[in-house]
């Protein structure tokens, strides 16, 4: 499910260049996920089928519309507005309210209504500086006909900033087909935990590839999420 090298090189070196640090203070809350307690040291994979996935993506969704700080990094990320982002959160929740979590019969004619991957991040249990963090990646896809859906999540991170491509040999993955024929699938990775350099600086990256599997060729789209953070020691 891996991307092109020459796509990665072009991703990561465009989000290297336009996030420079921040120096606020790390935000409260970790993202999400409600399925996972916030310092669970273990940490598992996730899978959700029909309404469950929607209301899991719902509950990512709004918690990323709850971040101010989340909000500001991900629109320079992609380039856009923190307006623009924002109502592009908002239209994909008022799609989600909507949404007929229905299964049955397989149709063949199944087509990708909405895609997309997720980062949470979580502190280190005893503070910035003293122990790892931890990023967990959600996928999730919504077909407008029930048809198998297979998502590979994938996650990783480390310290510093990231230069360079992703090194896929290093992180949490989860890749699972549904049973059923779905309208509604959500995958998530096991958490994976990674330190800060001492300048409190890390990068965390997840990526999905999302197929409907179908009589000759499957549908796919991949969607990813990076995060690049560097907070300053309070005085």
């Amino acid at each position: 499910m891996k991307k092109t090298l020459a796509t990665l090189v072009f991703l990561l070196a465009a989000a290297s260049a336009c996030v420079d640090p921040l120096p606020t203070d790390p935000i409260e809350e970790s993202g999400f996920p409600a399925d996972a307690v916030r310092h669970d040291m273990i940490g598992v994979p996730v899978v959700y089928r029909g309404q469950a996935a929607i209301d899991h993506y719902s509950k990512v969704l709004r918690s990323e519309l709850a971040s101010p700080r989340l909000l500001e990094l991900n629109a320079r990320l992609k380039g856009m507005t923190v307006a623009k982002y924002r109502a592009g959160i908002v239209d994909d929740l008022g799609f989600l309210a909507t949404a007929e979590a229905s299964s049955g019969t397989c149709d063949d004619a199944a087509r990708f209504t909405l895609t997309g991957t997720r980062l949470a991040i979580a502190e280190p249990l005893f503070g910035i500086g003293n122990g790892p963090w931890a990023a967990h990646a959600t996928g999730f896809s919504y077909s407008d006909k029930p048809a198998i859906h297979r998502i590979y999540t994938f996650v990783t991170g480390g310290p510093g900033v990231h230069e360079g491509i992703i090194d896929y040999s290093n992180g949490e993955e989860n890749d699972v087909t549904s049973e059923g024929c779905e309208k509604a699938w959500a995958v998530g990775t096991a958490w994976f935990y990674f330190p800060a350099d001492d300048n409190n600086c890390y990068w965390a990256y997840g990526e999905s590839m999302h197929r409907l599997v179908k009589p000759g060729e499957d549908d796919e789209l991949y969607s990813s999420a990076f995060v690049q953070h560097c907070w300053r020691e309070q005085p």
